[in-house]
Formats: C-alpha cells, structure tokens, sequence
C-alpha cells in the first residue's frame, strides 16, 4: 500500500516537474534562448550592481588561491561574513565560475531560478502530502506556490528564493517529527542548512516554523498537553541543533551585525520601536497589499513607472494565482462549516488574524526583520499555509462537492473590480492586457468550479480538470512572464560590458602595476566598466568604491565626516571614487596610489602620468607610498568633531591624527595643544570667485549668497591670478533645493562631483578647485528647480599636503587578505596608521608583540610605534568565528552519532 501511494506521489511530482518546466520555457524564453541574462540594471539593479560582483570576487579569489574571510577588493575592506554568500545554490555558482571563469556567470543565473522554482513546487507538494488531500489538488497548489510573487519578484535577487524551497521542507520536516521521531533529524539538517545559507532568512524561517509547530500542536486530538510539551521541546532542541551546526556561520555574521555594521545602528531603544509598531500602515499600502494579492503587476511593474506603496521589490507579495483569491474567499466563507471539531475552527480563525496582524500591523514586519525596522520581506512565511489552504478548498470544491456561493460571488466581484480598475489605468504596454487577461482566466476559473458542483450539466471531471489547469497555468504564466519582460538586462552580445569588466586594458593595467610595485596600494578608476561602485570585485584589485547595504559602521562615520564626495547615488550605501576622482589629499590618506582613467590629461594636482596601457592612462598619486601614516601630533575626536568646519581637514589630517580616546589617554604625549592647533585652520581666499563676473540675469548674488529659479546651471568665474598663489584651494558652500535633484558641481565642465539633494534637507559641499580652473559649473538635473546656495566661501593654502616622509612603512600586498605584513622604520616615537577598517577582529603585532589598536579618523586602526626599525603583522579573525567552527563541529558530532544510532537501530529491527 505504501509503495503504491510513493510511486504515485513520484509520478504526480514527475508531471508536476513537467509542467513548471513547461511554463518556465515561456517566462524565460528570451533569457534561455534570446539575448537576455538574468542580470537587471532598472528597479532590480542590485543583481547588476552588487550580487554579481561580489559573487565575481569569490570566484577571482578562489581561482588566484588567495580566498580569505577579509576582502580589500570591496571598498576599503569588508568581513566576507557580512555579505550572506553561503547560500547553499551559490557553492555550486562558484564552482561553475572557478572551472568556467567569472565571465560566464551572468549567464548561468537564469537556469538557477528555474531549478529553485521547480524545487519550490516539489518541496510545497510534498508537503501538502502530509494532509489528506488529492494528487489533484496538491499539484495545483505546489505550482502556485512554485510561481508566488516573492519567488517571482524578489526571487530576482537570486539568494532570496532560496528561502522560498527551503520553508515548505522545514514545515514538511516539523509535520513528519508529528508522526515519526526518525524525521527529527532531518528536521535538524533542514534547519542548518537555512541556518548556515543566512542568518537573516534563518531567523524568520525559525520563528516562522516554531509558531506553526504550536499552533499544530494545539490542533492535535488524542495527545495529553505533556506530550505536547515534550513534543514541542524535542522538535526545539533538534532545531536549535540543526543551529548549531550552522553556527560556523551565524556566530560570525551575528558578531558583525551586532558590532560594527552600521544597518542595525538605531536612535530609538527596542521598546521604543515595538511599541511604535502596533500601529497601521499608512493608507496606499493597503492598496498595494490589495493589488498584489491579486497580481505581482497591477501598479505596472520592474520599471519606475512602478506606483506601489514602496518599490517594486520592497512591496509585500502575497500572489498565488487568481484561483488562490478564489480559494481564499471560499476558505473565510466555510471555516465555521468545516466537518471538524471546535479546537480545528478556533486555531483557523486565530492562524488568519495572527496572518492578518502580521501584514496589516507595522509589528509584524518588524518582528521578522529581527526588530530593526519595518520591512515586509517575511510575507514568504505564509505562502505555504495559502497552497495549503488552496488544497483544502479544491478537494472540498471537487472532491466533496461543496462550493459556497457567497463566497464565489464575492470572488468574482473582487476580481472584476481590481483587474478592471487596474486595466484602465494601466498604460505601459503589456500590464493593461494582462489585467485583462488575468480578469478572464479567474472568471473562467471561477465558472469551472462552479460546473464541478453543479448538478444540470454532466461534465466530464476529467474535462473540467482539464480546463481548470489550462485556465491556470496561462493565468500564472501571463503574469510571471510580465515581470521578466521589457527589463533592462545586461546583453549577452554586450561587448562594451563582458571586454570592457574581463580581459580588457584594465587587466593589463593592473598586471603591469603588479610587475613594478609589490607593497600593499589601492587603485582606483574614473569610469565604469560593470557596475556603479564594484568594478574592483570583478577586476580584482583593492579599491575604496563599493555598494554594501551592511557598511562598517566606523568607515561609514570616516565617510561622512571626513570624505562624503565619496557618496553616491542619493544614499549612503554607494562609495563611488569616481565622484572624489580630483581630491588626491584624501585619496593619499587611504592610500590610493594608483588611477586608471581614459581621459590623457589628468589635470589634478598630486597625479603624475606613469604609462599608457591600451586605452587606459595610469597615473601614480605621488602624495602617498604606503598604506600606513606616521604621527606624531594626535587629538581626540570630540574635538575634531566640534570644530570641523572651522579646519583645513586634508591639511590637518596629514599631520594630525583623531584618535577616539578615553579621558586618560587624552593626555598622551603625542596630544597637541590648541595653539597649534590654530595653525591648521582655514584660511579664506575672498578674491578666488570673481563674484563681480557672475551673470545676474539668471541669478541673484551677494552676500556670500546666490539664489536661482528655474535655471539648471550655475557658473562661477575664477579669478585666474588668485588661484596662481595657492597650492592648494577649495570651494565650500551650502545648497537647498525646493524638489529633489541631483546637482553636479564640476571644474572647467570636467568630471563633475554628483551629490543628491533633497528637499528640506540643506547639502554642505566641498571641492577642490583644480589648477588652472576657469569656471565652476553647478548644474542641476531635474526639471524646474529653485535653489540657493549659502555660506558660499572659497579657501586657498601655499603649502601641498605631505606626509611625514622621515619614517619608512613598507606595507607588502598580501597572499590573501587577513595577513599582512611589512616593516617600520620610525626615526622617534610616534603613531602609525593603518588605512584598514577599524573592525574587531583585527590584530597588530609588533616584533611579534600584540598591540592595543585605537581607532583613528573615525574609521581606521592605529597603533603606537616606538622608535626604531620593527617587523609588523596584521591579522583579521572574524569575532566568534572559532567559537562558531567549535560549536558546528560538536554540533554536527552529535548529529552524526544520532544518526549512526539510529542507523544501527533500524538494521537490528529488520534483522530481527
């Protein structure tokens, strides 16, 4: 008996494997066999702009043997931990980029979302078989689920439909321990397994899961509320195993999360955000939340002509298909109805509020993002529970012939009224028809179910379950495919992306600067090849640009307070070099010693042209020869801090060092006093801006003050035979906007400094004024925008930035990434600063004794040196790393027993 329900429940899989593969042919026909790779540059551009690169330097790293779980390629350093690249689906991602090379990956992305759509509908199927439902009705909800709009929509971001297979094997494994103890062990690996892919997804998967186990609990006759108990401990202690074992992970990135990451850093205590919590949405987000229950596509779609709450992708998805919102009302119409006891009914009603809390309340969101903030991301927790449901209804509606009427109508009514409101205004090509057509297929499919229970006609059932499929999967596929169409994707055919990111000039640039310097030095580019910010983690070489939504929390602070021209893109997410390119000062304190431009004259001051390598000029940053700074004068941040904008920062950086001491250490030796301290002050070049030039025809000017209305440029004359006497100049000045835009400030019309500016929200700008720069261009880019920049003040000093040139750092670019070494020569005793990220985990060890590390300039580490010549070694251990590899082993020794235990038990039984 059971043998023949297997081999049906592997045919019914079988064909149900068909059918995804069916529709999947039709969504990603012009990705399997046209031009497309699954890689977005539109609303979904984190796929181009981030995941694929850093996947790339995983791949670059593994194939030069120099993986480490520190990597300077992405920005100025991050903690490999920090990145959630251990989804188990991207091990094997890699391994095709280590055998194939990175250039293929694009290319392979779209096969991976098919196989964890078609895993997703087997894993929904085969747990709908733990209930006493059809291989009808099972396979018809497992492809819903297979094609739910969080596996469609944010199914884009590759790693996040991962969790999408793997919460329907976690709820199967937790409906197998009801039944049989041998599952909890497989109940463990599941949860490892989620655990060890990301801590993120592992948590609301955990929490998700436990709270099902109760309320099933609960639901369950003929068991005494100990064995509840002792059931629900066991199944907690076996998950709490399977965390265990993928604690080689967690530990790690909880470590970072909770340290040093500056995502989960808050104003307002964890009270204080939960109690501000049960509160509602605002009212557009109902709307969104309505629509998309009914399709992932009836505010338009992956564009930005998108019209939701938030965003194409941050927006809840609840869709299933039309036939679940039928399913649904048939459901909320008969739960009273249902042939079971009162117990059954009542943790129904609680499991729909607890569901409806959850989406309608801002607590729910915040409780499953881990109580950071409100974020609907965990809607993929109830997809399996609304296949369940969908099961249920389908076999009551076919099997038992039951099918409320009320609930059909009201059905039916909803659906009339949401797609034909979405199909008038809808107007990009494509989204009104598919309102259309999805209004058709659900009333279609709605009459289907009503011919299964009506008694005039006598319908074949084999015909009706013929068109009530053919009516679904064009319902699903229609708009599945909509969200994959008319993207902005990158071409297979591009050549200006695949030779212009691998094998290009830019290689042989790189391979050429590595033949003449062997130190530790940090390149950095004035164009884009791939991506915005990540170039370096595609074309291997240590930068300072990046897009990382988990930023260093104390580089971050360096960024803000120190170079925020590094900003970019509106946020502070994105450090794009290409932005700072004309400010070699604070280029040298970090220590980028290279720049890669196509442009033949560089005209910023401290770059000198070094070579030509095809297309590419290379030009050396002659203010700096290492990665690490010698001091001798320190103050401490509070001091710095409170009068910033009264200091030449890149002069007073390049002898001074902020460090973040306590009281005590204030009184240091190296400490300076405030007489000298007045000697890095501004000083102010009144006669720089020629303000009796500017054209008052489209502005209004004076006082160290310009309004304009309705003009998109600004151009500032430069007083020539002023900028001659100085070394070194800058323009610094406020600007307020009435709509948000981005602003472009340029020297002469070159290479623009981009800022963007919102409404309300003043914007303090500074920029070098480079030599031989006769105008400055303010440019703004959006529409009619009035604007006025205030406190407008230009600064100009005779002397250049130099760092102490008396002490030698010879700083050696290392194997991989955790272990640096080099030497110090220091002709007194003094500080030495590294431009590394200050970060727990990191050690310094001098002649082979550790140092204390302080932070400095807000975001490196810093050591002190005595005088003398030393051998240094840097290393990086990520926090609770080895506590996290001890835990995993031991955890999965305990694993293994049980399983070899139980091994050993089942062979005894059937000997016997």
């Amino acid at each position: 008996m059971i043998q023949e329900k297997n081999t049906s429940s592997f045919k019914t899989a079988g064909i149900l494997s068909l059918i995804i593969l069916g529709a999947c042919l039709l969504i990603f026909q012009s990705y399997i066999f046209g031009n497309e790779t699954f890689v977005f540059g539109d609303i979904g551009s984190d796929t181009k702009q981030q995941y694929l690169m850093q996947y790339n330097t995983i791949v670059n790293h593994l194939r030069n043997g120099s993986f480490s779980l520190w990597d300077f390629n992405n920005g100025f350093g991050v903690n490999m931990f920090g990145l959630n690249l251990t989804d188990p689906f991207l091990m094997v991602l890699y391994l095709l980029g280590v055998v194939f090379g990175p250039e293929h990956l694009a290319s392979y992305l779209v096969y991976f979302q098919i196989f964890k759509i078609l895993l997703a509908g087997i894993a929904v199927y085969y747990y709908l078989s733990c209930f006493s439902l059809s291989e009808y009705a099972k396979s018809i909800a497992g492809f819903m689920y297979a094609f739910s709009g969080f596996m469609v929509v944010w199914g884009q971001h590759y790693q996040f439909a991962t969790v999408v297979v793997f919460f329907p094997l976690l709820l199967l494994c937790i409906e197998k321990t009801l039944v049989c103890k041998k599952y909890k062990l497989i109940l463990a690996a599941v949860s490892g397994i989620i655990v060890f892919g990301s801590l993120y997804w592992g948590y609301m998967c955990l929490l998700g899961g436990g709270i099902y186990l109760c309320f099933r609990l609960i639901q369950l006759n003929g068991w005494k509320l100990k064995e509840k108990i002792m059931l629900l401990f066991s199944d907690g202690c076996f998950m709490l195993l399977g965390v265990g074992m993928g604690a080689i992970n967690l530990f790690p990135v909880a470590a970072l999360l909770f340290g040093t990451s500056a995502r989960l850093a808050s104003t307002t205590s964890l009270s204080q955000r939960l109690l501000a919590s049960f509160s509602l949405w605002p009212k557009d987000y109902y709307k969104t939340a309505l629509y998309n229950l009914f399709s992932s596509n009836l505010q338009s779609g992956s564009t930005y002509s998108y019209s939701g709450f938030s965003n194409y992708y941050e927006d809840i998805h609840l869709f299933l298909s039309t036939l679940f919102v039928i399913l649904l009302f048939q459901y909320l119409f008969t739960i009273h109805r249902q042939n079971t006891d009162k117990k059954h009914k009542i943790t129904q009603y609680a499991a729909v509020i607890l569901i409806a809390v959850s989406i309608g309340l801002k607590c729910g969101s915040i409780i499953f993002n881990g109580f950071s903030y409100e974020f609907s991301r965990h809607s993929f927790l109830f997809m399996p529970l609304f296949a369940l449901v969908s099961g249920m209804m389908l076999d009551r509606i076919i099997k038992e012939r039951k099918l409320n009427i009320l609930g059909l109508a009201a059905a039916c009514i909803g659906i009339i009224a949401v797609y034909g409101k979405a199909y008038t205004y809808l107007k990009e090509a494509g989204y009104g028809e598919n309102a259309f057509f999805m209004l058709v297929t659900g009333i279609g499919m709605a009459v289907v179910l009503w011919l299964f229970v009506q008694k005039k006609w006598k319908i074949p059932s084999g015909n009706l379950y013929l068109m009530l499929v053919v009516l679904l999967f064009f319902n699903v596929t229609s708009d599945t495919a909509l969200n994959y169409k008319n993207r902005d994707t990158v071409k297979k055919d591009d050549t200006s992306y695949f030779e212009g990111t691998y094998h290009s000039s830019v290689e042989e640039a790189l391979a050429y600067l590595k033949s003449i310097d062997s130190s530790f030095y940090r390149v950095e580019k004035d164009f884009i090849s791939a991506s915005h910010s990540m170039d370096s983690l595609a074309q291997y070489y240590h930068g300072v640009s990046t897009y990382n939504s988990t930023q260093n929390g104390n580089i971050a602070a360096f960024v803000d307070r120190v170079w925020p021209q590094l900003y970019s893109l509106g946020d502070i997410n994105h450090y794009q070099f290409k932005n700072a390119v004309h400010d070699s000062d604070l280029a040298a304190l970090c220590n980028v010693k290279y720049i890669l431009t196509k442009t033949k004259d560089l005209n910023v001051d401290g770059y000198q042209f070094l070579r030509e390598v095809g297309d590419i000029y290379i030009y050396r940053n002659q203010k700096t020869s290492s990665l690490g700074k010698f001091f001798t004068k320190t103050m401490d941040e509070d001091a710095f801090t409170a009068k910033r904008s009264q200091f030449d920062v890149e002069g007073l950086l390049s002898e001074v060092l902020v460090l973040d001491e306590s009281e005590s250490q204030k009184k240091s030796a190296f400490r300076i006093s405030d007489k000298q301290l007045k000697e890095y002050q501004k000083k102010k070049a009144a006669d720089l801006i020629a303000y009796d030039k500017i054209d008052t025809s489209v502005c209004q000017a004076g006082n160290h003050e310009i309004t304009t209305y309705d003009q998109h440029f600004i151009h500032l004359p430069v007083n020539q035979k002023s900028l001659q006497k100085y070394q070194r100049a800058k323009l610094e000045f406020t600007i307020e906007v009435d709509f948000p835009t981005y602003v472009e400030i340029s020297t002469n019309d070159d290479r623009p400094y981009r800022v963007y500016v919102r409404k309300d929200e003043p914007k303090n700008i500074a920029l070098n004024i480079l030599p031989d720069t006769e105008n400055i261009t303010i440019q703004i880019n959006e529409g009619k925008v009035n604007a006025k920049l205030t406190n407008l003040n230009a600064y100009g000093y005779k002397d250049s930035i130099v760092y102490d040139e008396e002490a030698n750092i010879e700083i050696t670019d290392p194997k991989r990434d955790s272990m640096i070494t080099g030497k110090i020569e220091a002709p007194v005793n003094g500080m030495v600063m590294l431009a590394i990220p200050f970060e727990k985990g990191w050690s310094v060890y001098l002649d082979g004794n550790r140092q204390e590390i302080k932070r400095a300039d807000y975001g490196f580490i810093a050591f002190e040196t005595p005088a003398g010549s030393h051998e240094v070694k840097i290393v990086f251990d990520p926090p609770l790393f080895k506590e996290g590899v001890i835990v995993s082993i031991i955890s999965s020794i305990i694993f293994i027993s049980m399983l070899v235990w139980n091994i050993r038990i089942s062979r005894n039984r059937k000997e016997e």
